[in-house]
């Protein structure tokens, strides 16, 4: 039986997020996912969709890095802060997990007593590259076996997200094989700065 598709409505927003991240996972390029803006397109387009459906059982999660952190409401009184207070290198938008994106690069050691790189040193060593938020902290606590071995035994800093309680915040994992806790996750002031050695990691665009 034909669907009559003269009188549907347009989806809603949050509809047409969960169909972006749908067609995402399917491999979809933006180019073709403009059209399926109205429940009358998706309609007009079944074998398109179907067989995009059978593509998104993929190993690789899609992430939505504007969506509210989990930390939000870990802390209570934290708030993120406005965009001209972040990194203005921070990835955002949907992005495919794929660990082989992603650099951890060394806040390596400095001489004398100055422990710690501020935060506009920071910005010094982010030069070029884009930097991940906590929302992949989220995906990785929700799913620790994705966390790649080789970040085992690291402190790694996730800065694309800073948050503020008074001072400001980035959020940092420890992993390791400790089944009971295998991403440690914690939280740093980026406002008294963090901590220089080469055991401490910043999570960036490879």
């Amino acid at each position: 039986m034909l669907m009559n598709t003269e009188n549907v409505r347009p989806i809603t927003e949050g509809q047409k997020r969960e169909l972006q991240i749908v067609m995402t996972k399917a491999w979809w390029k933006i180019v073709d996912q403009m059209g399926f803006d109205t429940a009358k397109a998706l309609m007009e387009k079944p074998g398109e969709m179907v067989q995009s459906l059978g593509k998104t059982f993929l190993p690789n999660p899609v992430i939505d890095c504007d969506s509210r952190p989990y930390a939000l409401d870990r802390y209570n009184r934290w708030v993120r802060l406005p965009d001209e207070r972040q990194f203005p290198q921070r990835v955002n938008g949907l992005w495919m997990w794929n660990p082989s994106s992603i650099a951890i690069i060394p806040l390596p050691e400095k001489e004398f007593q100055d422990y710690y790189y501020s935060k506009s040193e920071i910005g010094e060593l982010i030069k070029g590259k884009r930097v991940f938020g906590s929302k992949v902290i989220d995906l990785l606590e929700d799913n620790p076996y994705l966390v790649p071995e080789y970040w085992f035994g690291k402190t790694i800093y996730f800065i694309g997200d800073v948050f503020s309680s008074g001072e400001e915040h980035v959020e940092c994992i420890s992993p390791s094989k400790d089944t009971r806790d295998p991403l440690y996750r914690q939280h740093s002031s980026i406002y008294r700065g963090l901590y220089a050695s080469n055991r401490q990691f910043l999570a960036v665009t490879a």
